[in-house]
């Protein structure tokens, strides 16, 4: 029988399970994401022993509170049959989501403390009196807030999960300070603090069930596996001459058509393919860019801009084995894995942070490399396109 794993993740939509797997993946750990809640048992079953992390993606950003509590509550179910030394419930860090309902259904399933502290310092979130602050104002005040297809949990998280009968006490660390002996929402504003907070529950992983965005895993990451890590190493695999790589961008956020732009403004001799309109095929082949077209995405849904998108992903060839797959867009990216048949995905960690890497189905021929849409430098597909062409082999 396959012995058990150390940490498991259960999160709520397929971006931010490979964003919180990856930094363990960075230092070395086998870790392996199913792409949906039906491919977690591929995901278990392949190799030869479960991997040290495993994360499952129950695809509840945007479902009703109680659909989406049953299905946190039975990956919970499913997972601890694995034994994991530590269970993380990964949340959105602008708290999108159905964040208090998803939790308490794990705890109920599982038992442990709850510890919340979403914040992500890298990209400007805190957690500070009990409540999540974005780039220096609270996130009630901020354009996450009025998110229309899945707008943020205001105010105190104190308040929040009270309602749902779970008082959290404040707690803000200092070194000499052990954790609360019970439920708890956690202030923190920088790496140290997550760092300090980490090394607590490593010290006592079956007590507690973080709820967490990257910010904690990258912290406990470390705490595992301390030393310097793969961050910012892991590169685009060496393709065979002539290069195929499709870049699939489907976010229709601001910073996601900045990048577009400046790829264009960059180079004049990749193609670029629209779903809707005729697009320029007329230069290299190799690497392509496919977008919804600005005519007519706007009158539809996500979900049918996912589900038109993945189709053309499989037109363009984006599942043939030996070219890569970039998926900007979590919902692009979930329905493109999901038309191609993807159950799970063996990471090898982030080619910068954000951007992870690994392989669907943990075939070697099969790169996929994903983004959530409205994250990443202005240059982020620059970056890219130049690592690939370059680390192209003929």
């Amino acid at each position: 029988m396959k012995r058990g794993c150390e940490i498991a993740i259960v999160a709520d939509d397929l971006t931010g399970a490979l964003d919180a797997a990856a930094p363990f993946a960075e230092r070395g750990m086998a870790t392996r994401v199913a792409i949906t809640l039906e491919g977690l048992d591929a995901a278990l079953a392949a190799g030869d022993a479960i991997p040290r992390v495993v994360a499952v993606n129950t695809d509840t950003r945007h479902v009703a509170r109680d659909a989406a509590a049953r299905r946190a509550a039975e990956a919970t179910e499913r997972l601890l049959m694995v034994r994991p030394h530590l269970l993380l419930k990964k949340v959105d860090s602008t708290l999108r989501g159905q964040v208090v309902a998803e939790s308490v259904a794990v705890q109920r399933i599982d038992g442990r403390r709850l510890l919340v502290c979403p914040a992500v310092p890298s990209q400007g979130r805190f957690v500070l009196g009990g409540e999540v602050w974005v780039e220096g104002e609270p996130l009630s005040a901020s354009a996450y807030a009025r998110d229309a297809l899945s707008p943020s949990l205001s105010g105190s998280l104190e308040r929040a999960f009270a309602e749902e009968g779970v008082p959290l006490v404040r707690h803000v660390p200092e070194s000499s300070l052990p954790l609360p002996s019970t439920d708890c929402v956690v202030d923190a504003a920088d790496e140290a603090t997550l760092s300090s907070i980490a090394k607590r529950l490593l010290e006592a992983p079956r007590e507690w069930l973080p709820v967490c965005a990257a910010g904690l895993t990258h912290a406990l990451a470390q705490g595992l596996a301390p030393g310097p890590s793969l961050a910012g190493t892991v590169s685009p695999p060496t393709l065979s001459e002539p290069i195929r790589a499709l870049l699939a961008v489907g976010s229709r956020s601001p910073r996601a058509r900045r990048q577009l732009e400046r790829l264009g403004e960059t180079f004049s001799n990749i193609a670029w393919l629209s779903v809707f309109d005729v697009g320029r095929v007329d230069a290299e082949p190799g690497v392509r860019v496919l977008v919804p077209g600005v005519s007519s995405e706007a009158t539809m849904r996500a979900e049918a801009v996912a589900d038109i998108m993945a189709e053309a992903v499989v037109a363009a060839g984006g599942g043939e084995r030996g070219g890569l797959l970039f998926l900007s867009g979590g919902d692009i990216a979930l329905a493109v894995l999901a038309r191609l048949r993807g159950e799970f995905i063996e990471l090898s960690g982030e080619w910068c942070p954000g951007v992870p890497l690994g392989y669907l189905n943990g075939d070697v021929e099969r790169p996929v490399m994903t983004k959530a849409g409205g994250f990443g430098q202005e240059d982020l597909l620059v970056r890219l396109v130049e690592r690939i062409r370059h680390s192209s082999r003929g």
